[in-house]
């Protein structure tokens, strides 16, 4: 019986030592798999850094920089539509002036064919009924 209970303490002892084995690898796994755990946090807690670095330094001006131009082709375009605006009344202005124009010349046409003015002279004073004469002279 004590062959027996030896061999049960033995197997008992066996198995103990098995368990123990696999506890410390069980124990040495973790280990690692915490150290890598760690690593990858700080790897990704270095890319979400490099990130916002990299999103502060570059993204956010090109983001500003775009965002300006938008305004300023938008205020382009309102300028845009007001100077055509403007053209638009200089051209209606401008063929409305040349109208006016050819209305006038047509009326002075008009006015000379029915009142024919005499030709000016060279020399107003010439016809004047006193030129040539001398207050100092008898009549």
């Amino acid at each position: 019986m004590e062959d027996r209970r030896e061999q049960q303490i033995a197997a008992a002892r066996a198995n103990v030592d098995r368990l123990l084995l696999r506890l410390r690898r069980l124990q040495e796994a973790s280990a690692a798999a915490a150290d890598q755990a760690a690593q990858a946090d700080t790897a990704a807690t270095t890319a979400l850094t490099a990130r916002d670095t990299y999103d502060a330094e570059h993204l956010q001006p090109a983001l500003k920089a775009a965002q300006q131009a938008e305004k300023e082709a938008h205020g382009l375009s309102r300028d845009v539509a007001q100077l055509k605006e403007c053209l638009e009344s200089a051209d209606y202005i401008s063929a409305q002036q040349q109208v006016i124009k050819t209305a006038k010349e047509q009326m002075e046409t008009a006015q000379a064919v029915r009142e024919p003015q005499p030709p000016p002279t060279k020399c107003a004073a010439r016809k004047s009924p006193t030129a040539g004469r001398s207050s100092s002279s008898p009549d």
